[in-house]
């Protein structure tokens, strides 16, 4: 793709990404999410919860304080850089969850920030977390399959993620039992990487608009994993049926697993035993769970009919076709995550 229609694309999408227009945080797009409550007279039927990890030790000489902070460290010879949101709650002592926030490609971590508003959830007195937003090099993540200037130099994205996790949890009280991941089309196929090669795995990780881009068979998570995909069956990038993306028309890079497929891999990954069920539908949206996996995880697929390749319940980024109402993803990865011990 040449210089000057990525410049255009840039322009787009920066432009949308950084509107200032409310994300609603209730109505019917905020979630069921994955493993939503169990209903009293269902309980019995239900699929085992994961077992309640144990308390994590109380931090001591963290510094690191409440609000947000710019982080800047040296990872491979490159300047690296992420943003920190750290909620009220955190007193230094009680270790807190830590949520990766995955730009998309061309976005930047501020444009993700905007566009996901996280921190209506970060900042939640009984349920706070910590969210780290860090920075691709040239606005892209080297996943594997994609993308862009990550991709091209075979920058080791992974072990910049885990140096960020180390440096942040010696400043600030981080519980390395909860540690989970959304994403965004490109920061969604590094969500499943950091789950297959991360040292220590993720709690569980909620992609949206990205698929596995790394061999199944190079997936080795240390252990099971809850996945949430949300997916447009109109995306153009990361097409629906799997293939290559073409944006504009005509110009085509790399080639993706369809999300059915990387469903399929999480599935039998996870030792799933139930075949998938409907679990949600509203509008737009419909969403499948694979439950009676290992280790109480599930594997759920939502799809977004007519849907393209945006952040649902978001502000629409042009170019990049329909952005429903129906599901607020940011708040189907929270619930996610809060059914795995957020």
């Amino acid at each position: 793709m040449n210089e000057r229609v990525w410049t255009t694309i840039l322009a787009l999408l920066t432009a949308g990404a950084c509107s200032d227009a409310p994300i609603p945080a209730g109505g019917p797009g905020a979630p069921p999410p994955l493993g939503a409550a169990t209903p009293p007279e269902a309980e019995d039927d239900a699929a085992p919860s994961a077992p309640a990890a144990p308390e994590p030790a109380r931090c001591s000489g963290t510094v690191g304080r409440a609000g947000d902070e710019e982080i800047a460290l040296v990872s491979s010879g490159l300047d690296r850089e992420a943003s920190i949101h750290v909620p009220a709650v955190h007193d230094g002592v009680r270790p807190l969850p830590l949520v990766l926030v995955l730009h998309p490609l061309l976005l930047t971590r501020k444009d993700m920030r905007k566009l996901v508003k996280v921190e209506r959830f970060a900042d939640a007195p009984d349920h706070g977390f910590i969210a780290l937003f860090p920075d691709g090099v040239g606005r892209s993540w080297n996943a594997g399959e994609c993308c862009g200037k990550a991709k091209d130099r075979s920058l080791d994205d992974v072990g910049f993620i885990r140096e960020l996790v180390e440096h942040v949890a010696s400043r600030w009280c981080v519980d390395r039992s909860r540690i989970y991941a959304m994403g965004f089309s490109n920061g969604a196929f590094l969500a499943h990487r950091l789950a297959c090669e991360l040292p220590g795995g993720l709690r569980a990780i909620a992609p949206v608009a990205g698929t596995l881009g790394i061999a199944e068979s190079s997936c080795k998570p240390p252990h099971p994993t809850p996945v949430l995909q949300i997916h447009g069956t109109e995306d153009e990038l990361v097409p629906f049926a799997g293939g290559s993306p073409k944006i504009p028309r005509g110009t085509s890079f790399g080639t993706f697993a369809s999300p059915s497929a990387t469903t399929a891999f999480w599935v039998k990954a996870n030792g799933c035993g139930a075949a998938g069920a409907p679990y949600y539908a509203e509008g737009e949206v419909s969403c499948v769970r694979h439950d009676g996996c290992r280790g109480g995880a599930s594997v759920g697929l939502c799809t977004v009919a007519g849907g393209g390749h945006q952040w649902p319940g978001a502000s629409s980024l042009p170019a990049m076709g329909h952005v429903t109402k129906d599901l607020d993803a940011t708040a189907a990865a929270v619930e996610l995550f809060r059914t795995h011990g957020l």
